[in-house]
């Protein structure tokens, strides 16, 4: 790795449409840096004479051979409705810049023993590869459940590439606004009945949560309120 610097410009080498909303920039660095998938950088833009700071969570685009990686590297960009800065980013194209620091973060695995449950929302499921990299290199004997909680016309990511890893018991599984309306969802507003009928089988399972921190607070005490034990509950909130 080069010097090590705070913000740096950044320079869009390609972009790819994931829907008509969600788009994947891929991000040359004036100085290379060390990052893992699930990592995020913090972006910093200019919007009406104001500095906007904004975290985006690098994505794996890459062969699942390569864990840790030096750039480029894509992030996820959603042009909310309501969001200035993800319509600004979301209008970029090749050859435009980003200004960001990072990356930053890492989602470290505690081994209890016991089967893991994954809850995402959207891209919070690139912070899920490296733990699962790593499950699958050393043969991991539980099992692993992933719930991934998808917003409006946000895609399923790395669900390919996750489905590859051979060497682990992988269950999958969307929750959408056809189990519960998409405000709930972006909240982590469930009712009992609906996180009794999602995670009662997995109650005694280790918990990682990764999304908005509104999200991952509701999820959080929801879990807790079906009996799942809090030192079994790890959160990140960049995802």
């Amino acid at each position: 790795m080069n010097k090590p610097i705070s913000y740096q410009k950044g320079t869009i080498i390609s972009t790819k449409e994931y829907s008509s909303r969600v788009k994947g920039v891929t991000i040359k660095p004036e100085y290379d840096i060390d990052w893992e998938p699930g990592q995020f950088i913090i972006t910093k833009t200019q919007i009406d004479n104001q500095d906007i700071i904004a975290d985006y969570t690098i994505n794996f685009p890459n062969s699942l051979e390569l864990t840790d990686n030096v750039s480029p590297f894509e992030i996820i960009v959603d042009n909310h409705p309501l969001s200035k800065i993800g319509k600004l980013f979301h209008s970029l194209n090749k050859g435009d810049n980003i200004i960001f620091k990072g990356a930053r973060g890492r989602f470290t695995f505690k081994d209890q023993g016991k089967d893991i449950v994954f809850i995402f929302r959207n891209i919070g499921i690139a912070a899920a590869y490296p733990i699962l990299s790593k499950l699958n290199k050393i043969n991991f004997s539980h099992k692993i459940s992933i719930f991934n909680f998808l917003t409006d016309d946000f895609p399923e990511i790395l669900h390919k590439e996750i489905s590859q890893f051979k060497n682990i018991d992988v269950q999958y599984k969307l929750v959408n606004t056809r189990f519960t309306d998409n405000d709930n969802i972006s909240i982590g507003k469930l009712s009992k009945q609906q996180m009794m009928t999602l995670f009662q089988p997995h109650i005694n399972s280790t918990f990682y949560l990764s999304g908005a921190s509104i999200f991952n607070k509701s999820l959080r005490q929801k879990l807790i309120n079906i009996g799942v034990d809090k030192q079994s509950i790890f959160r990140e909130m960049f995802g």
